[in-house]
């Protein structure tokens, strides 16, 4: 599958691990009792653990809708975080495809739209900015 532009394929990549993580905590939300002291002591107990999570593992299927032609494409594979600042994403299909942050740098491989290219960029407010794809949902939920 070849997307329009290597921005474009970048984003849908970047995007994958975040989305998958946000269908886990929906999912899990609509397992509570409606009652909202509940869901925010839920939520306050979910912040808390996470405050002490230093990595996280965890395997992902998506389903991205290409807009300018309406075509489905359904990826997956492995997502690794090391706190503060390291990532590992690892897709099944295309097998070849990573995504990698060591602190430093994100790296982006993605032979199946960019042959024979990597992509480097700074880490940090002007860079990639956070890798933690996590944190928008478990640090400060509310906000």
């Amino acid at each position: 599958m070849r997307f329009d532009t290597i921005e474009q394929a970048t984003m849908n990549r970047r995007a994958m691990g975040a989305v998958a993580i946000a269908a886990a905590l929906m999912s899990a939300a609509r397992d509570v009792p409606a009652q909202s002291a509940a869901q925010g002591d839920l939520l306050d107990r979910a912040v808390a653990a996470w405050a002490n999570v230093k990595t996280a593992r965890a395997t992902f299927v998506q389903t991205i809708t290409i807009a300018v032609t309406g075509r489905e494409m359904t990826t997956g594979g492995e997502y690794q975080q090391e706190r503060p600042g390291k990532l590992a994403v690892t897709f099944a299909r295309p097998a070849e495809d990573r995504i990698v942050a060591d602190g430093k740098f994100v790296w982006l491989y993605l032979p199946s739209s960019a042959p024979d290219q990597v992509i480097k960029t700074p880490q940090g407010p002007s860079g990639s900015g956070t890798v933690d794809l996590t944190a928008q949902f478990l640090s400060e939920p509310r906000s």
